[in-house]
């Protein structure tokens, strides 16, 4: 299209007397006032026949006695008709609508439009930040990834640029590449999307789902996923039995069973309760399938059969920390370690060498040093036994005094050894013992020392005024 030429503009009423020649467009026009030298533009305006406020109008030009007409399209000038031309504006109204907000072309305004601004700083701004040279391409996309889209979106929403730009301002995206990586992935918002990126979610289906399930790590919803589970609730049970099972070597229902047991209040449990007691526990965590109640996929079950109870009732070591199972009664008798009592082998501790320069005469500040240990353990009764003739050998026996004032120190009675008093009075009051001590002649001659000494005993060690005790979980105390 050529470069229109300014031209002065004359208003008239009508052009009468000349031949009329219509011309069909803006460029021709032009072309003819250029090759006539025309600087003259003739101008009419009447008013519409249809009636609206729009007035009609038409541009003339006069050269060898012909009057050249061109409608104006309602456009003020010729200038502004080319111009308006090589922008692509379909119409004289949406032109000058544009000058108005500064836009260069159609496409901006009408981008702009469509969302209800008309300022072009904001447009650049949207360009600046992506949006624009990136809407072929989320159409594209998003055309192609609908089931990864928000539920909230629809065609008409993001149908422009600027509507685009202005949903991700709203939202607290920076620019169209923080928008695009998250809105592909489900996410509506920056904030949404950056705490579900920082717990590991790559998806808002994933995130919202564990959300929903209230989970907030995607390691455990991941894991309750795969066992099919519907909720936290679900998991952190799954999980409390999971950590009871040592490692998978004993089922979930042997993990129940082993804690019912171990907080029971009866002293004899017959066969027939124990397996009652179970069935409880599991109806806990029955599902509901087909109208029918069965355990989660999830739960290991090892108690088939009466047979194996036995046996596990029979063989579980660590049920002998509260009871033993009497095989031709047929009953589990509790029996379980004392949490108040414990007790201390007086002459093993004071020899304890680790923490002493002369290791030749045993030391009561070894048997103060763990007394104190065990009292911020917060055992009640702290009972120290040892033979008649330590007293005697203590280094620091002018202190024995005051040791008896936080534990209770024991003789054995006379003709009596102190391990052997020592194992009698575990027997009766079944209750810890602090000793480095195995007892392994006691145990050729004593079934109960070996079937119970290595799970009563805690060893211990000192060094610098320092307590280790070995198996430390089996005495803290719990409110």
């Amino acid at each position: 299209m050529s470069k229109s030429t300014k031209f002065e503009y004359v208003d008239i009423e009508e052009m009468k007397s000349f031949p009329i020649v219509e011309v069909k467009d803006i460029a021709g026009f032009i072309r003819l006032a250029d090759s006539m030298h025309s600087k003259i533009v003739f101008k009419t305006e009447t008013p519409s026949l249809n009636g609206s406020d729009q007035s009609d109008s038409d541009f003339l030009i006069l050269g060898q006695n012909v009057c050249f007409r061109l409608g104006s399209a309602n456009y003020k000038n010729l200038d502004d008709y080319e111009d308006a031309l090589g922008k692509l504006f379909p119409n004289a109204a949406d032109y000058y609508e544009a000058r108005k907000g500064s836009f260069f072309s159609y496409k901006e305004f009408d981008d702009c439009r469509r969302t209800g601004i008309v300022d072009r700083t904001v447009y650049q701004k949207a360009a600046k930040l992506g949006f624009v040279d990136n809407f072929e391409k989320f159409l594209e996309k998003a055309q192609k990834n609908l089931k990864q889209l928000p539920s909230s979106y629809s065609p008409d929403k993001f149908d422009t640029a600027m509507k685009i730009y202005e949903y991700a301002m709203q939202k607290g995206f920076k620019d169209y590449g923080d928008f695009d990586r998250a809105f592909f992935v489900g996410f509506t918002d920056q904030l949404t999307y950056d705490e579900a990126k920082s717990k590991g979610f790559a998806n808002a289906d994933d995130y919202f789902g564990a959300l929903k399930m209230g989970f907030t790590s995607l390691k455990e919803y991941t894991e309750a996923v795969h066992h099919k589970m519907v909720s936290k609730f679900e998991y952190d049970k799954y999980v409390t039995l999971k950590n009871g099972s040592k490692n998978g070597t004993i089922g979930f229902d042997q993990v129940q069973l082993f804690k019912a047991l171990k907080t029971h209040e009866s002293k004899k449990l017959p066969l027939n309760k124990i397996k009652e007691l179970l069935a409880t526990l599991q109806d806990e965590l029955m599902l509901e399938l087909n109208g029918l109640k069965t355990l989660p996929e999830w739960y290991v079950k090892r108690i088939d059969t009466e047979e194996n109870l036995k046996k596990f009732l029979t063989h579980e070591k660590d049920l002998r920390d509260f009871g033993v199972f009497d095989v031709e009664g047929e009953y589990f008798e509790i029996s379980r370690i004392s949490d108040s009592i414990i007790y201390m082998d007086g002459s093993n501790v004071a020899h304890n060498s680790s923490n002493r320069d002369d290791k030749r005469l045993p030391k009561l500040k070894n048997i103060q040093l763990l007394a104190e240990e065990l009292i911020k353990l917060r055992f009640k009764e702290i009972r120290v036994i040892a033979d008649a003739s330590l007293r005697h050998k203590l280094e620091d026996k002018h202190n024995l005094d005051d040791l008896k004032k936080i534990v209770r120190y024991m003789e054995a009675p006379a003709n009596t050894t102190a391990d052997e008093f020592l194992i009698e009075t575990l027997k009766k009051d079944k209750c810890f013992l602090i000793s480095n001590d195995t007892f392994k002649d006691w145990k050729i001659k004593d079934a109960w020392v070996a079937e119970n000494m290595d799970s009563l005993r805690i060893p211990f060690m000192i060094d610098n005024g320092k307590v280790t005790l070995s198996g430390l979980d089996r005495l803290v105390k719990h409110d």
